[in-house]
């Protein structure tokens, strides 16, 4: 979920002293030496396809830019987060890459540093949506919980793909619909969504729970880990809810039909940011891999090979990757976002109801 409210969303809420950075000399915008004691930017950001697609992406640039190593930190968001927080007064870390809400826990507990937007200068060219209050950090990319279909069966049944969360009760898909669980990001989202169609908010769902009972006739699985995908690929799954991110790399690596529908409702945004580590040992090279980061191009790559929505506006799409991820202003005016303070207040109370009256049923 995500606790910080951009610019576009100071309004739509109800919708959902920085450390002395030691200066090194200029970095070269290429090819040649960076400072002597600048030869490697340690980065912390997620493991497994995200980890494979930098290391064919952005680290080989940066290292061949600056004539310096990036040494590669894996860990989920909440991991990065724990290491931030174990290293305060010593930091091994330069960049971090993670979601909310430990992003935003970052940014409140003072473990980021202000991004200078004269060595930043991509920050210029990023949609206001990536935008962060003081420059701590900025987010670099968007997706969005969404419907997946299988095109391949909708094709051939000659149905019209999905357009609202509501079309997921429709019987004719019974026995064939995954729906993620509430002990997981992409449930908890969907349930708030539900919830607020049905007419409910924050401080009463009833009608969220009301609702998604009605549901369970057509589901085959509340997915808590990664059920999800191997049902898609094994053709039991015809649709339910996934990440759009998630959908435009499965089609990207393995080419199976899959679509990704953003619901007429909105959809709850998931969005990814970097983070200068405040006291890194780096600061100058952290800088120059955030801006790099923040580029047309890598936005282009990172879209391709992750599916991730690029939110700096000279990002150039091909039609099929523009049909997968999220970008445009059209697109990111329906993105949603919850206070994450309650949600993550309240969520406890929740999971313990929907594990007795949703799954345990």
């Amino acid at each position: 979920m995500c606790a910080w409210v951009s610019p576009l969303r100071w309004k739509r809420r109800g919708l959902v002293t920085v450390g002395v950075v030691l200066a090194v000399g200029a970095l070269p915008l290429g090819g040649g030496s960076a400072a002597t004691q600048a030869k490697e930017v340690v980065l912390a950001a997620w493991g497994a396809s995200y980890e494979e697609a930098f290391r064919k992406t952005i680290i080989p640039e940066f290292e061949r830019r600056f004539d310096a190593k990036v040494v590669y930190v894996p860990g989920i968001s909440s991991q990065t987060l724990a290491k931030l927080v174990a290293q305060k007064d010593a930091p091994q870390i330069d960049v971090a890459l993670f979601n909310d809400p430990p992003f935003t826990q970052a940014r409140k507990q003072g473990l980021l540093a202000p991004l200078d937007k004269d060595r930043v200068k991509n920050l210029a060219d990023m949609d206001e949506f990536a935008r962060v209050p003081g420059d701590l950090g900025a987010a670099f990319y968007t997706a969005a919980d969404c419907v997946y279909y299988n095109t391949d069966v909708f094709k051939k049944r000659q149905w019209a793909p999905p357009t609202s969360w509501l079309d997921l009760w429709d019987p004719k898909y019974k026995g064939h619909v995954t729906v993620h669980s509430i002990t997981n990001g992409i449930g908890l989202s969907f349930f708030l969504m539900v919830n607020k169609i049905a007419g409910g908010d924050l401080n009463n769902v009833e009608p969220g729970f009301a609702k998604i009972k009605t549901l369970t006739p057509n589901v085959i699985v509340f997915d808590k880990f990664t059920e999800t995908p191997k049902l898609i690929q094994q053709g039991e799954s015809w649709i339910g809810t996934w990440l759009s991110d998630r959908v435009g790399n499965l089609k990207a690596t393995s080419g199976f039909p899959i679509g990704c529908a953003l619901p007429k409702e909105g959809a709850t945004a998931n969005i990814g940011f970097a983070g200068l580590v405040k006291g890194g040992p780096n600061p100058a090279l952290g800088q120059e891999f955030i801006n790099l980061l923040l580029s047309p191009e890598m936005g282009s790559q990172f879209a391709k090979l992750l599916g991730f929505g690029p939110l700096n506006r000279k990002a150039q799409l091909d039609p099929e990757t523009a049909g997968i991820v999220i970008h445009g202003k059209e697109q990111l005016s329906r993105l949603v976002v919850f206070d994450a303070e309650v949600v993550n207040a309240k969520r406890p109370m929740w999971t313990e109801r929907w594990n007795k009256e949703i799954e345990g049923k």
